[in-house]
């Protein structure tokens, strides 16, 4: 004779209830992971980031709003990680990417016209800014700005703050989600790679400190100033625990 507790129904997991309303997702999933490594494009969209079982797979975005194979709707946090702040096709931006592929071409190797109308637009809008260089990642423009700042310095030790994420580059990619044993004490944290295939020999050209440690800077520039290349830091900490800069 059963039990009670045999008679009532399990609770169903997360990741049952994912899987049973995200079926075409998993298919999509299952294919991607035979060609792509860790089924998508970037790290930042792979289970080892949290999107556990797997990713939704979208099928379009339309304004704020982004549809799932699956036929679930959502709005769009996300962003495109960054760069959709106007929304998915929107009917201008849209019309303009159209219009500049028929009048100018799809991609050159040579510079031509709305390369500068772009830079001129950029400059102008943001105060501070004399010339622009674009880029196709955040992980190149940092990865440029780096070097730029040793070579024009001739120095090259970089700071950083732990948690921060900068991109994906060896010089960069460090003490993003960090295990306590291996950062060492929060006043003076130890520069730990954020993957592995990181040269630990990169150690060397990082200084690395804790968020919002305004004395510990101090500190910092006061014993090793000299040294500086470059500080790099995010406008908030986001990827580890969204943290707002400390008011001074």
């Amino acid at each position: 004779m059963s039990s009670e507790a045999d008679e009532m129904e399990s609770p169903v997991g997360f990741n049952d209830r994912y899987t049973e309303h995200n079926p075409v997702s998993a298919k999509l999933f299952e294919r991607a992971s035979r060609v792509i490594p860790a089924g998508a494009g970037s790290s930042a969209r792979t289970v080892g980031f949290g999107w556990s079982p797997y990713p939704p797979f979208i099928a379009e975005g339309q304004g704020s709003r982004i549809r799932d194979v699956d036929g679930h709707e959502y709005i769009d946090y996300l962003l495109g990680l960054g760069p959709m702040i106007l929304g998915h096709r929107h009917p201008v931006v849209t019309a303009a990417v159209a219009s500049a592929v028929q009048e100018y071409g799809t991609c050159f190797g040579l510079p031509y016209e709305l390369e500068i109308r772009a830079a001129e637009q950029v400059v102008e809008a943001v105060p501070g800014i004399e010339q622009v260089r674009f880029t196709n990642s955040g992980s190149e423009a940092v990865g440029t700005a780096v070097r730029l700042a040793r070579a024009t310095t001739g120095r090259k030790l970089l700071v950083r703050f732990e948690g921060h994420y900068h991109g994906w580059q060896d010089v960069v990619y460090w003490s993003n989600h960090v295990d306590p044993a291996e950062a060492g004490p929060a006043r003076h944290p130890r520069p730990v790679p954020s993957g592995p295939g990181v040269p630990t020999e990169l150690a060397e050209t990082l200084a690395v400190l804790s968020w919002n440690d305004a004395e510990g800077f101090a500190t910092l520039m006061a014993e090793r100033g000299e040294q500086v290349a470059a500080v790099i830091t995010e406008p908030a900490m986001f990827p580890t625990s969204p943290s707002a800069p400390a008011e001074r």
